[in-house]
């Protein structure tokens, strides 16, 4: 399943456990975060063991864009069925204090940066 915007792309890969998010997530209201957010309500529905969410080429996240995170994360929590590991990096800097706050709702969440 793959969502491309225009300045930002997602991509579930089911057979990988995996999802890759790119770009810059600079849209506008929550209502065209839709699409996006029918990504992660696919992955958390499949209810895999183990999780892997590739955001190491996402360069900005906005208020919209961190509360479709922010609905994912608390998803599975509730489910309590995925065990979920971040991949991030320190290259760009909302990802470091974003990140810490992601873990805080899932607790248990694994970080690389």
């Amino acid at each position: 399943m793959e969502i491309q915007k225009e300045q930002c792309a997602i991509k579930y890969i089911k057979e990988r456990s995996e999802i890759l998010v790119s770009g810059s997530m600079r849209l506008l209201g929550a209502e065209n975060y839709n699409e996006i957010s029918d990504v992660f309500t696919q992955a958390v529905e499949d209810e895999p063991k183990t999780l892997t969410l590739d955001i190491t080429k996402l360069r900005f996240l906005n208020s919209s864009g961190i509360n479709v995170f922010f609905k994912f994360l608390i998803s599975l929590r509730k489910r309590n069925k995925t065990q979920l590991t971040i991949l991030g990096t320190n290259d760009f800097f909302w990802q470091k204090k974003t990140l810490q706050n992601f873990q805080k709702i899932l607790p248990g969440t694994k970080l690389k940066i």
